[in-house]
């Protein structure tokens, strides 16, 4: 078997290698995003949420059909314990991700080389340990937190831009810095003249009055 030459085939292909991988871990096939894009692509459901997975392939040559893809995988997490405060605070944003992980941000770029069936399930088996790896953290709100915002004062701008997820991500986490965080926010979000509270302030305050945070793990 040789990989096939069209990009839209490979992308067939590629869900469909990783559909056998990680069926173990619950992922299934599915034929769409969250959001209703059409997409080759895989998808878990748990107590906590739903977890995306979202394939991409790229020729590594344009003028050379034998040079094989360059793949990546994104990872969607949508965490209902966060989406439950989005969608009552800034609805808007509901379609948006809670957090978003990327397989090519810890990996190196030969690491994505797809050029022959056997390597086609080599980084499957990559990503199925990739996910072992990552899966865990996004569950726990602590270590999520630590991926999203880090030890930051401030949310990423460009993070904010998208949802306020990261600033949830940060209260449930109890990161310290979670105060400045949004007063910081506060300052750069879009002033509204119809609303005067930002949706920074206004999700911080239904955190503080109508969230109760989980205890801490024992030891």
């Amino acid at each position: 078997m040789t990989l096939p030459p069209i990009v839209a085939d490979m992308e067939v292909l590629l869900a469909q290698a990783l559909a056998e991988a990680l069926a173990p871990l619950g992922f299934v096939r599915v034929q769409a995003s969250p959001r209703g894009e059409v997409w080759h692509s895989l998808q878990r459901t748990n107590a906590l949420g739903t977890q995306y997975l979202r394939p991409f392939v790229w020729r590594r040559d344009e003028y050379d059909e034998n040079a094989g893809y360059f793949c990546d995988i994104w990872l969607e997490v949508r965490d209902r314990r966060v989406e439950r405060v989005i969608q009552q605070c800034t609805p808007h944003e509901a379609n948006q991700p809670t957090a978003l992980l990327k397989f090519s941000s810890s990996v190196q770029e030969d690491d994505r080389v797809v050029d022959s069936p056997e390597a086609l399930k080599t980084f499957a088996a990559h990503v199925k340990a990739w996910l072992l790896a990552s899966l865990p953290i996004t569950e726990d709100m602590a270590q999520l937190d630590a991926l999203v915002n880090g030890d930051r004062q401030e949310v990423d701008f460009m993070k904010l831009l998208v949802s306020c997820a990261p600033l949830v991500i940060a209260y449930l986490g109890r990161n310290p810095n979670f105060d400045n965080m949004v007063m910081r926010a506060d300052e750069r979000y879009a002033s509204d003249p119809g609303d005067p509270v930002s949706a920074p302030i206004r999700i911080a305050v239904h955190l503080r009055t109508r969230v109760k945070l989980e205890p801490r793990p024992a030891g």
